[in-house]
């Protein structure tokens, strides 16, 4: 049977409620625009979202990892610390950030040096003298140490990031508790 309407047409407390269903909509006819910024749409709503709809500078993923023991050496070469990840991007084309932080302390001047280093080779500024790990005084010294490299991920294949240190004398260089590394793949 066909209705015909007349006037202005059927007004919203003309319709009984429930009587509109998702199945009486047209696929693809709600828009962004369609949607009240404040119809607060719960999280659980847009879990289906995988990272490859993010758009560019979201974060993607983030890992990270906090020492709760003191690590030291005297080697006067650079050695792997505690500060390590492991850590696969999604995405060749996104932006890694590799953040370091810790309090450490050394027994001699002229103390140690420090790298940020990817599977192992340097990826931070300079292959000597680098990073706030570098003091020169004469004192002994312990002191909140940070840094961080960005830069672009290359690819999806495993990585595993590191901070390097070593000794300039061989006396102790040492890490306290509570330092830590993070990794944070940004989207390109």
């Amino acid at each position: 049977m066909a209705i015909t309407i007349n006037g202005s047409g059927i007004t919203s407390s003309e319709i009984a409620d429930s009587a509109i269903t998702s199945t009486k909509i047209a696929d693809g006819t709600i828009t962004n625009a369609d949607i009240n910024s404040s119809a607060a749409i719960a999280q659980s709503k847009t879990a289906s979202l995988v990272s490859g709809d993010l758009p560019t500078g979201s974060v993607v993923q983030f890992v990270s990892k906090n020492l709760s023991h003191t690590w030291s050496t005297t080697s006067t070469t650079y050695v792997t610390t505690d500060l390590t990840i492991d850590f696969t991007p999604k995405f060749a084309n996104s932006t890694i950030l590799v953040q370091f932080f810790g309090s450490t302390h050394f027994e001699a001047s002229n103390h140690g040096k420090g790298q940020i280093r990817k599977d192992g080779a340097t990826i931070s500024n300079y292959a000597e003298d680098d990073l706030l790990a570098y003091l020169n005084t004469t004192d002994k010294r312990g002191q909140l140490e940070g840094g961080f490299w960005a830069g672009d991920a290359g690819s999806t294949l495993p990585a595993t990031y590191a901070y390097y240190v070593k000794s300039n004398t061989g006396d102790p260089f040492y890490f306290y508790r509570n330092s830590g590394i993070s990794v944070t793949e940004i989207r390109g």
